[in-house]
């Protein structure tokens, strides 16, 4: 069975973008397994509606700072390791 919805109208539309952000397309686009006109098709309308659109993201619950509860990473150290969780040893 085929999943093609001809019901569908489609109308194209010419866009004309910097070279650096029709190449980042063209990487975000096969990075999804989609299209260029696919991509911006999508975009487009999560942006109609409001919907955020997901990208890859670096943690963000890494951070540099002094703890107000006196809990040390130390501490949290230990008593993980007295709970049983050994540390992991890259090499």
């Amino acid at each position: 069975p085929c999943d093609l919805d001809y019901s569908v109208r489609m109308v194209t539309v010419t866009v004309n973008l910097p070279d650096e952000v029709a190449s980042r397309a063209a990487s975000a686009a096969a990075d999804r397994g989609v299209t260029v006109d696919e991509l911006a098709s999508d975009a487009l309308e999560a942006y109609l509606e409001g919907t955020p659109i997901p990208v890859a993201r670096a943690l963000s619950f890494v951070g540099l700072g002094e703890a107000s509860s006196g809990f040390s990473a130390r501490a949290a150290e230990q008593h993980l390791e007295d709970e049983g969780f050994e540390r992991s040893h890259s090499s």
